[in-house]
């Protein structure tokens, strides 16, 4: 018997995700952001895309980071946004000047258009081998720092947490949280 007779219903997600897309962008946004939002995870997230980013897999680079992110369970909007410090030409160029050193011990000086084309094997070789120098280090840098950023913003204290509402803590950061020119002198400061 197939699913149906049972009474099993599949689940549409596709059809809620293009929902959302189009009825609440920043709805999707929003959750797209929170999904696996430990800092942990969001660090992974940085490290993988920006290591994805300087592999030699051209057109392939979105679709090789969103599934991956999907299969490790990472942040997909910040490993795709991640990726893309691997645009043309910095950080090819990087890879390939790498690379090339790697192969021959030396420096490459001579770049042009004419001998990109006709040594495009060799480059495309180079850039492989300048990627898994170059990605790992950038991928260490990148998830390092968004690791960082993540913890330092997590530390930060949201305005109402542990502090009664009516305290004299909580009107005393009301008051730094309000513009010099908008204080005004109360009873009690008066005196």
């Amino acid at each position: 018997m197939d699913e149906k007779s049972h009474g099993a219903r599949p689940r549409h997600l596709p059809t809620r995700v293009w929902r959302l897309f189009l009825l609440h962008p920043v709805r999707l946004i929003n959750n797209l952001l929170a999904e696996h939002a430990t800092p942990r995870s969001l660090g992974l997230a940085g490290a993988f895309g920006a290591f994805a980013g300087t592999l030699p897999i051209l057109g392939l680079h979105t679709v090789l980071v969103y599934y991956g992110a999907q299969r490790m369970q990472l942040n997909r909007l910040l490993a795709l946004g991640t990726n893309q410090l691997g645009i043309p030409p910095v950080l090819p160029a990087l890879c390939i000047e790498v690379g090339y050193y790697l192969r021959h011990g030396a420096w490459l000086t001579e770049v042009s258009m004419r001998t990109l084309w006709r040594e495009a094997p060799q480059r495309f070789w180079e850039w492989t081998i300048g990627a898994f120098v170059v990605g790992p280090v950038l991928a260490v840098v990148v998830g390092g720092a968004i690791w960082l950023l993540a913890v330092l913003m997590q530390r930060r204290p949201q305005k109402g947490d542990g502090v009664a509402c009516g305290s004299a803590e909580n009107r005393a950061e009301q008051s730094r949280d309000v513009p010099l020119a908008d204080q005004r002198p109360t009873t009690s400061d008066a005196r």
